[in-house]
Order: structure tokens, then sequence, then C-alpha cells
């Protein structure tokens, strides 16, 4: 293995077993308050890294004991950010990241810095230092890049496909694009725990309290963009092959709208409204015989925007985006 330190290559690492390795920073590496990245790279050019705040001076002297906001989400436009803390005097220089920031004000217990738009996303290291050249301990500042609110979320699967059995909880790997961090997940009414996030992968602990059935699976970004999916708990999924003669007319709509369709048996024909942020507003079961199948729903009360139908007969189903005006 070979390591480098902000980007300087190291010499002398000393290797115990597969699991433990000493390495020595150069003095010279050290003289800046910065947020330098240690790198360990394997032969086969795997590669690791870790981020290591260095501080100068007397630790201990200045306290930085907040930093608001925690996270927040790049916009293209400069922010404020308020540090709370002792022992902070004079001049004071703040760092993120290494860089130093613009004072706009400061006391004894707190300060308030200007953070340029331009900042690079990522999560930054925020240290402050006196006159003197003490400088105090970090605390940890993220910022998320932000979402187009005009680009979709999209959910395009679901590890596992569907859930026949539970034992246990179980973990929940929703696969699709545009997701953001801060995403929150909800299968019918229920919010889940996510406990990790990338633009096209979000993990979800699914607790195994839900009863057998058809769920509505959505993705919300902060920003309010929604995706949403089916998923079946318990059950045999209904095919992905749609329902003959599906026709969902008119569209756009105003008060009612019309589901037809051809059922090649008599069968519980489901059909299910959802608005955009992945609730159903609306639900009507009825026998139905094998045949031509027409039902009206009244839509006058719900809110103006779009909507998905669905209609199910147990093995099939057909998915339909209406407008409601």
């Amino acid at each position: 293995a070979v390591a480098s330190f902000g980007g300087q290559p190291l010499t002398g690492l000393q290797l115990t077993g597969d699991s433990l390795i000493t390495i020595t920073v150069p003095a010279g590496l050290l003289v800046n308050p910065d947020l330098s990245v240690l790198t360990i790279t394997n032969p086969d050019g795997q590669a690791i890294g870790y981020r290591l705040p260095i501080t100068l001076g007397a630790p201990g002297a200045i306290n930085l004991t907040g930093v608001s906001p925690v996270t927040t989400t790049a916009t293209g436009n400069a922010f404020t950010a308020t540090l709370t803390g002792t022992g902070f005097a004079g001049a004071v220089r703040v760092f993120l990241g290494g860089s130093t920031l613009t004072v706009t004000s400061t006391s004894d217990t707190q300060i308030r810095v200007l953070i340029p738009g331009n900042q690079l996303t990522g999560t930054y290291a925020v240290q402050v230092a006196n006159p003197t050249g003490v400088v105090s301990n970090s605390l940890m500042l993220t910022i998320n890049p932000s979402i187009d609110p005009t680009i979709a979320v999209a959910i395009n699967g679901v590890d596992p496909r569907e859930i026949l059995e539970f034992v246990g909880t179980s973990n929940f790997v929703i696969n699709g694009v545009n997701f953001a961090q801060g995403a929150t997940v909800r299968l019918g009414s229920v919010q889940l725990v996510v406990t990790s996030v990338t633009a096209n992968r979000i993990v979800a602990t699914l607790p195994n309290t839900f009863a057998r059935g058809l769920y509505n699976l959505s993705v919300t970004n902060p920003n309010g963009s929604v995706g949403f999916q089916d998923y079946f708990i318990g059950t045999t999924s209904v095919a992905n092959e749609p329902l003959a003669g599906i026709r969902v007319y008119p569209n756009p709509v105003a008060e009612s709208v019309s589901v037809e369709a051809n059922l090649e048996r008599a069968a519980k024909v489901v059909i299910s409204v959802t608005n955009s942020l992945g609730q159903r507003v609306m639900v009507v079961e009825q026998q139905a015989a094998a045949g031509f199948y027409s039902r009206s729903l009244n839509i006058n009360s719900l809110p103006t925007g779009a909507y998905m139908v669905e209609i199910t007969d147990g093995t099939r189903r057909s998915v339909e985006k209406i407008i409601k005006n």
C-alpha cells in the first residue's frame, strides 16, 4: 500500500497485518489550518480516504460549540453562517475546509461569516483562528448539491422486488434518478428510516408491520419533487402485463373521469387515484364480470394538478396519468 496526505506522497509506511498501518506526516505539511485528505491505496487500486483537520496553537484555547446551519443546499447564492463558542478574540479568521471566509460580525461568543455561492458542495471543517495563531476545534458543515425542480425524481426499481414473507426488518433499496440528500421515503402512509442516499440509490429500513397488500412507494426530495411506484407485500405481484382495452378519459378532466378495460375473467377491480405527493386520494373496489368494464369517478373535489389512475384485476394492471383542471 501507498499513502498520500493533501495530495503529497508519503514514505516510511509500517503495515501490521491487514488492519493497522502507521504513517508519518512531515511537519512541513502541517503548517496551515486545513482539512487535508489522508489517502491509502492498495496495489490493486482500491483506495480509502480520511479527512484530517489540522489544528495549530494551544488546544482548547478556543472552543467552537455550534455552526448554524449545519446542513444546507447549494443555491448559487451566498449565505450567512453563524458560529458560536468561547474564546473568540480580536480580528478572528474563519476557515471552511482550509479556505478563508469573510467575517461580517464578531463578539466574544458569536461570529457571523459569509459563505460564497460558488462554494463546492460537500462536507467541510469549520475552524476559527485568533490573531495569536491559536486555532479552535473543528465542526462540520455540509452543503448538499441543489436539484433543479424541473427535473423529475423517478423510481426505476426496488430490491427486493416484492416481499412475500417478513423475517425481521428488511433493507429496502430503491434505484432511480435525481434523488437528493434529505429525501424522504414513504410506503403507504408510513415514513421509512433512510440510512443512505445517493443520486441513484436510496437504502431504507422496512419494518415488519405491514399487512398483505399493494402499497404506494414514494420518494420526495426536499424541493418537493416526487417519484412513486407500487410495491407488493405478502402477496404475489400483479403482472407487468397491462389490462386489455384500457382507456382513461377525458384528459385533461374537470369533474368526472371514466375508466374502461376488458376483463379476461370475473374479478375484483380496484381503481386508485394517487396525487403528485404519492398519496392515495381515492380508492374504488368493485366485483365485475368478465368482458367490458366501465366506471366513472367523480374527482371534482380534488385540487388541480397531476394524478395517476391505476386499475387492476388482481393479475394485470395499468396506470395512466391525468391532469385535473
